[in-house]
């Protein structure tokens, strides 16, 4: 609460989380509602007003990923309240200490309190952050011990023959007794045994994804299957009836911002047994795909690193998709587009060579303030449109409550248009919007500094790994498009690097 306002009335906002590693007893539903009775009865007591309800079901642990926790925060910043309502220290995170510090000292320097039924927190007094970082140490401490107790259950379960993640297409979960478990979808079993009998034929994963999509298999999370998909089915061997746990491992960056990696690990870590469920294809048949696997090269499957320092930057001028970096054992690579039969693919160092000096090419025609990314003019002259066509939305909105009026319209007619005007009101709003940031970003744009900013990138490419080339790229890079007809020589594509602007 700050002495300097010093409200008649406090402003409070309720946050209310329930842990998915607490007890199931209650549903989510019931528990955030009797939480949140309690805390607004309490709220009520204190003469506290309510400006806010912040409610999530996540883990405390990491607060990146705790969408309500973040948005909380950035209100405290802003001063919208003068103190916190929740059921006790622990709603507010268990997670590391950098972490928990983030929060604790946004609040701190709010000089925002902290109140529970049980007691109220002023982080600016010594004792009370005292206590408040025991109990958050007690509460990372317990967190562990439930994280280690949940292990120990999950693994207890897969030795035992149980499966725990979702059902794997041509399955669906079922229980045994207590024991989790799977049982077999015969409408998708039958591509599955498809997919294992076509590739010990002989056949590959892209022609085997061409054959099953034109038969009517159906992934469940895409479209189509493609040869990662089929490539996934094949080596997983709970198909043969077997489970493998604990194969992976998730690291979360640092910063909380950049993708979670996955990581591969060690064979002597993963946990295997034979599962309860029935098999969909023989270990005969299952053994046989497995070895032509290991004889043939394929793709490396993600090892937690950035290997291509163009990932995510080219897009296919065709389809949109977004071009993928492929090695082959022969030593070359080449980027291609994802879409089988889309367009051609190049050899990726011709790629990155033409990425490189078209970067260069852009870089002198900004020293030289001979290139205009974007014309501010013309975004000019389209917000101007955009906003005469809003004063005219407006006014037809103005009209329709005449007629209403009138009884022109009757009042079912006036929903049916109003509801129609709102919603290209809203779209004409958030195109004025967006047309009035590029605008600003323009105006604002300064050759000289863009130029220097890519040249930076140009000096330090070639000694840089290429995670760090890629980091690079997207500092300066907006998107770059690539295009190649198929009747074009293997040396011949276009490419097209859009800068980013006001950045």
């Amino acid at each position: 609460m700050r002495e300097s306002s010093k409200p008649d009335i406090l402003r409070g906002f309720l946050y209310l989380r329930k842990s998915r590693a607490e007890s199931l007893s209650d549903s989510t539903e019931e528990t955030l509602r009797r939480h949140k009775e309690t805390l607004e009865k309490l709220a009520s007591q204190m003469g506290i007003q309510i400006a806010g309800v912040y409610e999530e079901v996540k883990s405390g642990e990491d607060l990146y990923v705790r969408t309500e926790m973040l948005r909380m925060l950035a209100d405290i910043e802003k001063g919208s309240c003068d103190v916190i309502v929740c059921m006790d220290i622990d709603r507010l995170g268990r997670g590391n200490m950098s972490q928990q510090g983030v929060i604790l000292e946004t609040i701190k320097r709010a000089g925002v309190k902290i109140l529970t039924p049980q007691k109220t927190y002023d982080l600016n007094d010594e004792t009370d952050e005292e206590y408040t970082e025991f109990q958050s140490f007690f509460a990372r401490r317990e967190l562990k011990v439930i994280k280690k107790r949940m292990r120990r259950g999950i693994y207890k379960t897969v030795e035992e023959g149980g499966y725990i993640a979702n059902a794997p297409y041509g399955y669906e979960k079922i229980r045994i007794g207590k024991l989790p478990s799977l049982r077999i979808v015969e409408e998708e079993a039958v591509f599955v045994r498809r997919m294992f009998e076509l590739y010990a034929a002989g056949h590959g994963c892209l022609e085997i994804a061409k054959v099953v999509n034109a038969q009517g298999a159906r992934p469940r999370r895409t479209t189509a299957f493609n040869r990662t998909t089929i490539m996934g089915i094949l080596r997983n061997p709970i198909y043969a009836g077997r489970i493998e746990w604990n194969r992976e491992r998730w690291v979360k960056p640092l910063n909380g911002e950049d993708k979670i990696q996955v990581q591969s690990r060690d064979q002597s870590e993963w946990i295997r047994s034979e599962g309860k469920h029935p098999p969909i294809v023989s270990a005969e048949l299952f053994e046989k795909v497995q070895e032509i696997a290991r004889n043939r090269y394929h793709p490396p499957y993600n090892v937690g690193q950035i290997v291509n320092p163009l990932a995510g930057l080219i897009i296919c001028q065709r389809c949109g998709g977004k071009m993928q970096y492929r090695p082959f054992s022969n030593g070359d690579a080449y980027l291609l587009c994802p879409r089988a039969g889309c367009c051609k693919s190049t050899p990726f160092d011709r790629v990155e060579k033409q990425f490189l000096e078209t970067l260069g090419e852009q870089m002198r025609l900004l020293e030289t303030k001979q290139r205009s990314l974007e014309s501010a003019e013309s975004l000019e002259h389209e917000l101007e449109q955009t906003s005469r066509k809003l004063e005219q939305l407006n006014g037809q909105m103005g009209r329709l409550y005449d007629l209403l009026e009138s009884e022109v319209y009757t009042l079912e007619v006036f929903r049916e248009r109003s509801e129609l005007l709102k919603k290209r009101l809203d779209e004409t709003k958030q195109l004025q919007s967006a047309l009035q940031e590029r605008l600003e970003k323009v105006r604002a744009f300064d050759p000289r500094k863009a130029a220097e900013k890519i040249r930076n990138v140009l000096e330090a490419y070639q000694s840089s790994t290429p995670s760090e080339r890629n980091a690079m790229l997207k500092n300066v890079v907006e998107k770059a498009t690539y295009q190649k007809l198929k009747s074009w020589p293997k040396e011949q594509f276009v490419l097209e690097i859009t800068l980013k602007v006001g950045e």
